[in-house]
């Protein structure tokens, strides 16, 4: 119960001070994206709940893209001074395949789910690209998880909707389907490219 009060008495903070909470919660975001720590949805997740879909759905992706970002640049760094050989090696062999479609790739690696933040950023870290077609992807690709998670959590600000809250709801065919025609889309793109 007491948990309950203070979730509330959180939520009414907020609203007294929203200017200050969405950029509290943008410096979180970003931090968090910094360390690429795992847990990302819940504060989506939250944010919808929070501040709606539009400023939300900004406050993540921006956030999200530069905190990525600023560790895409840390770990490339990183890597190219501690493992200068086999670096050298495996980011010209990869940079090699995917030379004609970069963006394509990188949003389709993206888009993929279940692969943890930290993975995906140290992998790329290995490829020879620019920063703004990293926070080009990085948004393009995780616009559909951040968007999902911002409007679950504005469905579930309305308590009508916990009682009739389900797995379906999360996982929605429309979800599925519009990752398919993205993926499929960029994939047609990709073989195009390379004819």
């Amino acid at each position: 119960m007491n948990y309950l009060f203070f979730f509330n008495n959180f939520i009414n903070w907020i609203e007294i001070n929203y200017l200050l909470s969405l950029f509290l919660f943008f410096t979180f975001i970003l931090f968090y994206s910094i360390f690429s720590l795992p847990g990302l949805i819940i504060f989506f997740v939250f944010s919808g709940y929070v501040f709606g879909i539009f400023f939300s759905y900004l406050i993540c992706i921006i956030s999200f893209s530069l905190g990525s970002l600023c560790f895409f640049i840390i770990s490339k760094y990183i890597l190219s001074k501690l493992f200068k050989k086999y670096y050298a090696k495996y980011t010209n062999k990869v940079n090699k395949f995917i030379n004609n479609s970069t963006l394509e790739y990188l949003i389709i690696f993206r888009l993929i789910p279940g692969t943890p933040l930290i993975v995906q950023n140290i992998i790329l870290s290995l490829l020879d690209i620019s920063s703004f077609r990293f926070i080009l992807s990085t948004s393009i690709g995780a616009t559909p998880f951040i968007l999902f998670s911002i409007l679950i959590g504005n469905k579930l600000n309305n308590i009508d909707s916990l009682k009739n809250f389900n797995s379906k709801d999360i996982f929605t065919i429309d979800l599925l389907i519009v990752l398919f025609v993205i993926i499929f889309f960029i994939t047609i793109r990709i073989i195009y490219k390379k004819k």
